[in-house]
């Protein structure tokens, strides 16, 4: 459980931000899948838009 939970970021726009930048350079990666663990769609977006407002997206 402690390595999953090791992945997990969370927080403002600008901490996610942060850490999954973080991860994808500890981990190599180029791609990250996101998965938004709220409750509802229209929270679900939400989460995504701020992701992608952080990203200038």
């Amino acid at each position: 459980m402690k390595d999953w939970v090791g992945n997990v970021v969370y927080g403002t726009p600008d901490e996610v931000r942060a850490g999954l930048d973080a991860l994808a350079a500890r981990t190599g990666v180029d791609e990250l899948m996101i998965t938004a663990n709220v409750h509802g769609p229209r929270a679900r977006l939400r989460s995504y838009e701020l992701i992608a407002d952080a990203y200038g997206m």
